[in-house]
């Protein structure tokens, strides 16, 4: 499906816009409602909130306003861009609730907190009178606290009005805790399909196959993340001379964020991110015995876990998604990364974590090991011989990394492919594929491709 959105049209996301055109029905008919809308930056919260706004028009009255980081310990800010257009719906309240607004309007003193609740929901059912309104509030993580709570009150009770309220934000404990009670709409990725077609409106028919390929699997459903990959395409890239990306441009918005994240972590806290990068899944025996050798303390242990770059499982830790693993490590330096493989070689204590040992050892030194290669492909053949396939394809895609002969090192890339291709990760499959491209197979290899 593909909706007409300004430049930009919006693709994947079928269920989200059903639900806003009901939430705009039903103000129409005059039974409001609210929707908190979250999702993580990039994947498209904005967009849904303009085609929102087109929606309303012409008949539904809209007033916005959008969080500001500078202005979220500021009282009153949000409220007070959100309501200027209801300046004459204010002078027209009763004198109890025009007092209670004054505060928001500028005034002196600071209003009780139901008292300016109860005014905010008077405002509204007055502004509505007229004809139903949309209220929609973009990053309402940055709002500060009176104003969040304030509209959060008010959304919970526009029911009877005809008053449709959407709040979005990102995927943020203090917010959720503030909206709780409304309806959540949380946009998860794009399906493989949407992100093509996002790609097609960034950059035409210039793209495809395989670089179109690695382009949404990078993105790994993001919306913003494929446009900012399509704009930062070289010219080798786009003629399949060069390599495809393998992380956003430096110049990427969601990259920066990525890494402001990062960087407001305590050093331990950093170290253990970066471990978790370094390896994609770590046990969460190995994650302690990592924080137990580095004398990372219990602060920075849960600083890593209440950063939001990392998924915690029952046992284990990952990154959270390909696009925070692909920019952290981008943004690592030689001696960040070198640290984080010697500290894994260290912690990686178990039999059977003998392969992911000997690959760290091997990486530290950023060439190739011939040696640790024969090891890890000797594992490779005893994981695959027990059908352990999750296992193989990392470890063939690891020996494939060391190995100083091209002829063996695609053989191996070869083996990476077809196993992660019988593990069910195809994506996983894809990108190994595309690497053989540098080795030019021929005859049996190539047809094996």
């Amino acid at each position: 499906m593909t909706v007409s959105q300004g430049r930009e049209p919006l693709h994947g996301r079928v269920p989200e816009l059903d639900a806003i055109g009901d939430l705009l029905g039903r103000a129409r008919d005059g039974r409001g409602g609210a929707l908190a809308i979250v999702a993580d930056a990039g994947l498209g919260r904005t967009a849904l909130l303009d085609e929102a706004a087109r929606r309303a028009a012409p008949d539904v009255r809209t007033i916005g306003a959008s969080g500001v980081a500078r202005e979220s310990a500021v009282p009153y800010a949000g409220l007070h861009r959100l309501l200027r257009p209801l300046a004459d719906d204010v002078a027209r309240l009763p004198d109890e609730h025009r007092a209670a607004l004054a505060a928001v309007r500028g005034g002196p003193g600071r209003a009780e907190p139901f008292a300016l609740y109860a005014a905010l929901c008077e405002l509204l059912a007055l502004a509505s009178r007229d004809g139903p309104l949309l209220c929609r509030v973009d990053d309402a993580q940055w709002l500060d606290e009176v104003s969040l709570d304030a509209l959060a009150f008010a959304a919970r009770r526009v029911q009877d009005l005809p008053v449709a309220v959407l709040l979005a934000a990102r995927d943020d404990h203090r917010v959720a805790d503030r909206l709780a009670g409304i309806p959540r709409l949380r946009l998860g990725p794009l399906d493989e399909d949407a992100s093509l077609r996002v790609l097609r409106d960034a950059i035409g028919d210039a793209v495809g196959g395989p670089l179109a390929d690695a382009i949404v699997d990078l993105a790994d459903g993001c919306p913003r993340a494929i446009r900012d990959l399509a704009a930062a395409l070289t010219p080798g890239q786009l003629s399949g001379a060069a390599a495809p990306p393998r992380a956003l441009p430096p110049g990427s918005p969601l990259r920066a964020l990525h890494r402001s994240r990062y960087l407001r972590l305590p050093p331990g806290a950093r170290r253990l991110v970066l471990v978790v990068v370094a390896d994609e899944w770590v046990g969460a025996g190995t994650l302690d015995r990592a924080a137990s050798a580095a004398g990372i303390g219990a602060s920075d242990v849960e600083a890593a876990r209440e950063s939001g770059l990392l998924r915690y499982e029952t046992d284990a830790v990952t990154v959270r998604d390909r696009l925070v693993r692909s920019s952290l490590w981008a943004d690592a330096t030689r001696a960040e990364r070198t640290a984080a493989h010697a500290l894994l070689a260290e912690v990686l204590v178990h039999d059977w974590q003998y392969t992911g040992r000997i690959w760290h050892r091997a990486a530290m030194t950023g060439g190739t090991d011939d040696v640790a290669a024969a090891e890890l492909a000797r594992a490779a053949v005893a994981s695959q011989g027990s059908g352990r396939y999750a296992d193989s394809w990392r470890m063939w895609q690891r020996a494939s990394a060391l190995t100083a002969d091209r002829a063996l090192a695609a053989d191996r890339l070869l083996s990476a492919a077809a196993d992660a291709w019988a593990s069910g990760r195809p994506r996983r499959a894809r990108p190994a594929q595309r690497r053989l491209a540098a080795f030019r197979c021929e005859g049996d290899r190539a047809a094996r491709a």
